[in-house]
């Protein structure tokens, strides 16, 4: 009896200590002193990308690790979490988001422009795998959010969320329509939509990206929306289509058209006081 009493109490430490498994390949490290004042921030490497990259999370206060949170993540515009067109998760903390809705934000940063693709000519840089694959398992095995492995449900992940403007808003909208199941909706600002030119491919970061045009295709909101409107008409509105200014925003026009030609459920915003940026107000 004393032996079991022993072995039991050693098994116990050892899983109080236990550190959450990740995938093969991904390592983990907490920074001691993250760039944004109550924000954690981690140190990820993975397979899919070059180097080690940040992944910010911002929970919300008095965090329950009994109950089950919502996660938004907000994909950036530049290389790292912040640039000229400001920070995802200072405006989330600016109007108070992750309190009012009891939601846990999540930004990924990358070592290079992203334009969340990936390209099957070059392993290390799959910017779509290193979201899904790695970011996505990190933050449902170390933060207190529903398994949906244990879930009878047709959204494995109605408590996930995704934010984009311009650029990541391609990004999210290809990961939405790519993954439905892990998804609940998503919400684009101001977004990228169609064919780059041989300029914007060769200059843009489009090819570096993507490697070809073939691949870019899987990505290309226009084509998904196309492709997968008839599993999204008798649902619920998931899509959220915000329009700001000043001058005319031809690729957000094309993108609300497109839904509606489809009768894909989804909400439009228009707002001329908001511009190409997180501070904007459009959050």
């Amino acid at each position: 009896m004393l032996n079991r009493v022993i072995c039991f109490y050693f098994l116990s430490c050892i899983l109080l200590n236990a550190t959450p498994s990740l995938p093969e390949g991904v390592g983990l490290t907490r920074d001691p002193d993250p760039e944004t004042p109550g924000v954690e921030s981690w140190s990820i490497t993975s397979p899919y990308l070059k180097g080690t990259n940040k992944v910010e999370v911002l929970l919300p206060g008095n965090l329950d690790s009994h109950k089950s949170y919502p996660v938004v993540y907000c994909l950036p515009v530049n290389a790292g979490t912040r640039g000229n067109w400001g920070h995802p998760l200072t405006e989330v903390i600016r109007c108070g988001l992750a309190d009012r809705y009891k939601a846990i934000f999540v930004t990924p940063s990358f070592p290079v422009l992203p334009w969340y693709g990936n390209n099957p000519e070059d392993s290390l840089s799959r910017e779509n795998d290193h979201i899904t694959k790695a970011v996505m398992p990190f933050i449902e095995s170390h933060y207190p959010v529903l398994d949906f492995n244990n879930v009878r449900s047709p959204l494995r992940s109605s408590s996930d969320y995704l934010i984009g403007f311009s650029k990541s808003a391609l990004g999210a909208l290809a990961l939405f329509f790519n993954n439905p199941d892990k998804f609940r909706s998503v919400a684009v600002f101001e977004n990228w939509y169609g064919q780059p030119n041989d300029l914007q491919w060769n200059s843009w970061g489009f090819k570096e990206c993507y490697g070809s045009r073939a691949n870019y295709d899987l990505y290309d909101s226009e084509l998904l929306i196309a492709k997968h409107a008839a599993e999204f008409t008798a649902g619920p509105s998931r899509i959220t289509v915000l329009w700001g200014g000043p001058g005319p925003r031809v690729g957000v026009d094309q993108l609300m058209g497109l839904l509606r030609d489809k009768s894909v459920p989804h909400v439009e915003i228009w707002d001329r006081s908001m511009i190409n940026d997180w501070r904007s107000g459009w959050m």
